[in-house]
């Protein structure tokens, strides 16, 4: 269910007592590409009453057309004095919420089920920046816990996501050739692609017609036995109907996590948790590779913009549960980055065009503003040969590095949907359907809370990659079991860089890395 919003202007109910703390933007703190600002809280007449939280949002490079639409993940989190933050529970009535300006270009307004947060999009169909005042979302109190009379911070938080449509779809590429065979995915022994029709479940391995293949399990040599699938040419394994496979639409961060919003994320926990979730002891001085979150509270970053490296699975899927989102699949992974259309052999996110030659040279380095200053004409990516260990640009480029100067996606090296850095960049975790752990997962979303040591946790995260009854009682995100990457990432070269590569899909990212990132996703009307 969706509101469409025209016009109108909200009318505010009173204000008794808000306390407003940390509106994101360029403007305060440098978190995110999103400009919120003006945030307010008004209070309602009764505690049985709605609480309205109101602030104005803009964004670049904003779309819709016939294919798919970008949009953004709006949650808040509150704070009562001399307690911890916490997950506001917002209305899931989509004609709860309104936006009072939008200067010229309609908006839709589509809240979760569950409450969590509101997906913001452009209602027709368009190219341009977004700038929505007076966007007022309703928070009822009661949910929470929350007297009126009580002064609340407030922060309003929001992540740039692409639609993905529901739809059927190909893995694998038909690649034959041996020497660039990683498990890529096939129909039977066919060698061709295997078209995801549905999210029923799906024999793996075998051999039969119908099932999906792995090419026998073909990997390089330098991949130990340990991180094969476990299925094979001979061996089945079912993959469930449960497991979410991208049928159906969902929507995906449109660009890697960054340091800023990791940042934030950091600074809107507990000490305790800070300590679990901070990479900070495991980055040693002069091996940062472009990392640049401040190492202690309050944590800071210049750029905010930058992918976030040196994540392991375990931040990843914390940061996931406290914004209401979840892990992506490794099948999700190809369709946001292939689209529905038949694939090539050894095809990239951006299409079959190979890669740029030569070492990027950065302009403006250390700033929001980052670019390429020798960016070339066709396909370009963030990887060994462009950047790479042995370059002065050693480390992640900043989200969407190549958008600003490119007449085309394949200019800043965008899937068939509009996401950028699926080839490149840092190496995003999946879930892998190569492995018992990973073929639990159910696509369940977080409910915006850690456990008190910052860990994924609750009954939502019972099958998710890594989760494991916890000391304390229920299911927490102990350890990677079941996660994978995928994509490629700037120490790599080409190959891994392709779609359907498979290389590491089995390695679980147990510990925090120089080239580890994440993006994560959410189901539509679920």
């Amino acid at each position: 269910m969706v509101s469409e919003v025209h016009e109108g202007r909200f009318l505010a109910l009173v204000l008794l007592m808000a306390s407003v703390v940390g509106c994101s933007g360029f403007g305060a703190g440098g978190y995110s590409e999103v400009r919120i600002e003006n945030v307010t809280l008004k209070m309602p007449l009764t505690d049985a009453q709605p609480a309205s939280v109101i602030f104005d949002i803009a964004w670049e490079n904003s779309f819709r057309d016939d294919l798919n639409w970008d949009a953004v993940w709006l949650f808040v989190k509150f704070r009562e004095p001399g307690q911890s933050w916490r997950h506001a529970g917002i209305s899931p009535v989509p004609s709860a919420h309104r936006i009072g300006e939008n200067n010229g270009v309609l908006a839709t307004l589509a809240p979760s089920e569950d409450g969590r947060g509101i997906f913001l999009h452009r209602a027709d169909d368009g190219f341009s920046s977004i700038d929505w005042d007076q966007v007022s979302l309703s928070w009822p109190l009661m949910g929470d816990g929350v007297a009126r009379s009580t002064p609340v911070e407030i922060e309003v938080i929001a992540l740039q996501m692409v639609n993905i449509p529901e739809g059927p779809f190909m893995v694998g590429d038909g690649t034959t050739v041996a020497a660039v065979l990683a498990a890529q995915f096939e129909r039977g022994l066919s060698q061709q692609p295997f078209e995801i029709n549905s999210e029923a479940a799906i024999t793996l391995g075998g051999g039969g017609e119908n099932s999906l293949g792995n090419h026998n399990r073909r990997v390089s040599s330098a991949t130990a036995q340990q991180f094969w699938d476990d299925f094979s040419n001979e061996k089945k394994q079912t993959l469930p109907a449960e497991f979410p496979k991208g049928f159906r639409s969902f929507y995906v961060m449109k660009s890697e996590l960054t340091q800023g919003e990791y940042a934030r994320f950091l600074n809107l926990i507990d000490s305790s948790q800070q300590g679990t979730r901070n990479p900070s002891p495991n980055v040693s001085v002069g091996e940062e590779h472009r990392y640049a979150i401040s190492p202690d509270a309050p944590f800071r970053v210049v750029p905010y913009n930058r992918a976030a490296n040196w994540l392991s699975w375990m931040d990843v899927a914390a940061f996931a549960d406290w914004s209401g989102l979840r892990p992506m699949s490794e099948l999700e992974f190809e369709k946001a980055a292939r689209g529905d259309r038949y694939p090539g052999p050894g095809e990239f996110a951006w299409g079959p065009e190979a890669p740029p030659a030569g070492k990027y040279v950065l302009q403006d380095d250390d700033t929001p503003e980052e670019l390429i200053s020798n960016q070339g004409p066709g396909a370009n990516v963030a990887f060994d040969g462009t950047i790479g260990l042995v370059s002065s640009v050693s480390g992640p480029l900043r989200v969407g590095a190549f958008v600003p100067l490119a007449a085309s996606r394949l200019g800043f090296g965008g899937s068939y949907y509009r996401v950028t850095e699926m080839s490149g960049n840092v190496a995003e975790m999946v879930v892998t359907v190569g492995r018992s752990v990973g073929r639990r997962y159910q696509g369940r979303h977080g409910d915006g809370e850690l456990s008190p040591a910052g860990n994924a946790a609750g009954e939502e995260v019972e099958w998710w990659p890594g989760a494991r009854r916890a000391a304390r009682g229920g299911y927490e995100v102990l350890n990677a079991d079941g996660i994978g990457t995928r994509g490629g990432d700037w120490t790599f070269g080409i190959r891994r860089l392709q779609v359907s590569d498979r290389e590491d899909i089995n390695k679980p990212a147990d510990h925090r890395g120089m080239r580890w990132g994440g993006r994560l996703v959410r189901s539509v009307d679920r």
